[in-house]
Parts: structure tokens; sequence; C-alpha cells
């Protein structure tokens, strides 16, 4: 779905929006999925459904962009 593979994002939007009709109502995703091209399509589903309650997780990377983080030793 961040684009790997080939993915498409058509198929992509389709199989989210399958799993939202079939009932999913949480996803989680990272901005390390595509720069954060997951992400958008997940936003992209999010606001296609408004009358459903749908939950995302999502995480970023430091701001350092060292990762795995390292403990701040100073």
């Amino acid at each position: 779905m961040g684009g790997w593979k080939g993915s498409k994002d058509s198929e992509s939007l389709a199989s989210l929006q399958l799993a939202v009709d079939l009932g999913c109502n949480f996803f989680d995703t990272a901005w390390g999925y595509g720069a954060g091209h997951s992400e958008g399509l997940l936003g992209q589903i999010v606001r296609l459904n408004p009358g459903k309650k749908l939950y995302t997780a999502t995480k970023i990377p430091p701001k350092n962009s060292i990762w795995p983080s390292r403990e701040n030793l100073s």
C-alpha cells in the first residue's frame, strides 16, 4: 500500500474500502510506509466514510531521523 512492489493506489483504496464494508474499523500505519503515502490513502478512506467510526494509529520517526531511536545519553 505504500507503493512497494508495484502496488496500485486504486487497488489499495478498493481493498481498504472492502475492509471497511466488511466491518473493519481499526487501521495501523506509519510514515515509513511509503514516506506517508499509506497514510494519505487511509485518509482518503476515512473521508469517504464520514458516517462510520474508523480508528487509526500511526507512527512517526524521531526528529533526528535516527531509527531505531537511541537513548539520550547527555
